[in-house]
């Protein structure tokens, strides 16, 4: 193990040992000479054929494995990135895969040439070599919005297979996405009291809190595929309408009132439509729901149904923390 590797990447592993062992043996396989892995392990029980796949890949001296009881997805980066030795971190779960052997070397190499640069999120792609799958329009529009928070502070929809690059973001994805070890630090690190879109609070903290010229940046490569068929974990991946709902509504009940109070306050109705026609979009997007009109309809008809019930609850639930 060298003692100073140039970069760290973070795994965060819980319940999905095969899919990593998967990730481990492709991140093993990097071209980059100066590299360490930290492994964030939070599986509460393994068998004896996992735990005996994962051993030799534990065993190699570029590993290390973290054991931690399940700590939530904020607090397993965070231990990650305190761990990390590196001075680039890069990001990413159990359940994806680097495209190529260049991947670690890619996101160094956007750092190396530009000391300004302190975040990045590059591309997720479904399966190796897709191509982009939106229409010159939409391409328009992604130009203006991907990664980037709208005026009342919500994030936009993201479109991560977009392929070309983006000088000046908001955010930093949890997973094919990297930062600077130092500002991370000097950021306070992902909000762990936010069971989601911590990625989403780290940005506000960095729009408040970032220095000069400092900018996070979207980049086409390097790329990674994106899983949706590994079960287990968070399962934040599952196509489940409630789930959806409620995280949004917890996004602005959580993370804007704590970043801008005032603003939710005076703009709380505008954040209760936003949330809807978040999820109604989660609804109609063929990458989640592959179901037909008609179905879609119904669906759409069910979240309004239980939009005032789960607005109940996400208000007690937020007023008790």
């Amino acid at each position: 193990m060298q003692a100073d590797p140039r970069v760290t990447v973070v795994v965060r592993s819980y319940q999905r040992p095969r899919a990593l062992a998967e990730l481990l043996a492709s991140l093993l396989e990097q071209d980059h000479d100066s590299y360490e892995i930290v492994v964030v392990e939070q599986t509460v029980e393994m068998s004896d054929e996992d735990a005996g796949r994962l051993a030799p890949l534990f065993a190699d001296p570029r590993v290390r494995v973290l054991r931690f009881p399940p700590l939530g997805g904020a607090r397993a980066r965070n231990e990650g990135v305190r761990a990390a030795r590196g001075a680039i971190v890069v990001l990413i779960d159990d359940d994806d895969l680097p495209a190529d052997r260049g991947w670690i070397r890619g996101h160094e190499a956007h750092y190396l040439s530009d000391a300004t640069l302190v975040g990045l999120s590059a591309r997720q792609v479904r399966t190796p070599g897709e191509t982009c799958p939106y229409s010159p329009a939409l391409r328009a529009l992604v130009r203006h919005v991907h990664m980037r928070f709208s005026p009342l502070g919500v994030p936009h929809i993201a479109f991560n297979r977009f392929d070309e690059d983006i000088d000046d973001v908001d955010l930093v994805n949890g997973t094919n996405g990297s930062v600077r070890r130092d500002v991370a630090l000097r950021l306070g690190l992902w909000d762990e009291h936010m069971r989601e879109y911590d990625e989403h609070s780290f940005g506000l903290k960095f729009r408040r809190m970032k220095r000069g010229a400092e900018h996070f940046a979207w980049k086409a490569t390097p790329t990674m595929v994106r899983r949706l068929d590994v079960v287990g974990g968070m399962n934040k991946r599952a196509g489940d309408l409630r789930k959806e709902l409620r995280r949004q509504l917890m996004f602005s009940h959580r993370v804007i009132a704590e970043h801008h109070p005032v603003r939710f306050r005076a703009a709380y109705p505008l954040y209760l439509a936003s949330a809807l026609v978040r999820t109604m979009g989660f609804v109609w997007d063929p990458e989640w729901f592959r179901d037909p009109v008609v179905a879609r309809l119904g669906r759409t008809a069910d979240l309004f149904r239980m939009f005032p019930r789960e607005l109940r609850d996400v208000r007690k639930a937020a007023r008790a923390t």
